[in-house]
């Protein structure tokens, strides 16, 4: 009869060895994965920090998830300026127009006055820590670019190209952490 090195002369019992060897394999196969889903916002934070080439990095910005209804008010108060370009340019009614369409898809907000970022709390986990991505990509722009100026000429380029590079820091973190196959 052959004897394994586990049933020689073990003071453990067998079915603890067995299982401790199961345990490490798992920890050994999830350690060659590239990525995990980030725990915390402090971490996607970092994430972002890292996928932008940040080297020096700044506090990181207050963060609230909130209600819809919530995220809708910060959006307005944080648009003012905004709405108003929109009223001279459009007239009043276009202008609600454009405020109703941003109301009804927004899920997260930065408001670089108080360098604070709005997220939708009723986004399932992943969705949530990706539209977090997206608005602390936002951030890092704003400190390194400074406020767009809405009456600026050249306002609603430099917001387009913001946002394309905040929608692609959301889409690697979709893929990376959500999309996971």
């Amino acid at each position: 009869m052959y004897l394994s090195p586990i049933q020689k002369s073990s003071p453990v019992p067998k079915s603890i060895l067995y299982l401790l060897v199961f345990v490490w394999t798992i920890v050994f196969l999830l350690a060659g994965l590239e990525q995990v889903h980030a725990d915390s916002p402090y971490d996607t934070y970092l994430w972002v920090a890292k996928q932008m080439n940040i080297k020096t990095i700044p506090q990181m910005p207050e963060i609230r998830f909130v209600g819809k209804k919530e995220l809708q008010k910060a959006f307005i108060k944080g648009n003012k300026e905004s709405y108003m370009r929109w009223e001279t340019e459009f007239g009043h009614i276009q202008a609600q127009k454009i405020m109703d369409r941003y109301l009804k898809v927004v899920v997260g907000l930065f408001i670089p006055k108080t360098e604070t970022v709005y997220i939708c709390n009723t986004l399932s986990p992943c969705r949530r820590a990706a539209v977090l991505a997206h608005e602390m990509c936002h951030f890092f722009q704003h400190i390194a670019h400074g406020v767009i100026d809405p009456n600026e000429y050249e306002a609603d380029a430099l917001h387009m190209v913001r946002e394309k590079q905040a929608y692609k820091i959301e889409g690697q973190y979709q893929d990376s952490f959500c999309n996971a196959k």
